[in-house]
């Protein structure tokens, strides 16, 4: 979550911004699904072509991708259980809203 212009880690953005401790774990979890994701689509780069983008692919791993997002779609379901709000409204335009 930035509340800045600088990353810093949930529980202190969440002290200024002012969101439910509730969201810490999703909050945790979609940032670690983000950085995975970065991760395995930057081993792809501009600058390839041809067979050396058919190599990259193929070494992008995607059980982890899958993992991190369960664990990420999980922890927002459970979080808009816990504050009663409906799961398909809470997540729109690519931010989590409580």
């Amino acid at each position: 979550m930035r509340c800045g212009t600088e990353r810093t880690s949930f529980e202190t953005s969440s002290t200024r911004c002012r969101c439910p401790s509730v969201s810490v774990p999703a909050a945790e979890a979609l940032a670690d699904a983000a950085y995975i994701v970065a991760k395995e689509a930057g081993k792809i780069r501009d600058a390839d072509r041809g067979t050396v983008v058919l190599s990259e692919l193929g070494t992008i791993d995607l059980g982890t991708v899958a993992e991190v997002y369960e664990r990420a779609a999980s922890a927002v379901s459970l979080t808009c259980q816990v504050c009663d709000v409906d799961e398909d409204a809470a997540v729109y335009g690519g931010g989590l809203y409580l």
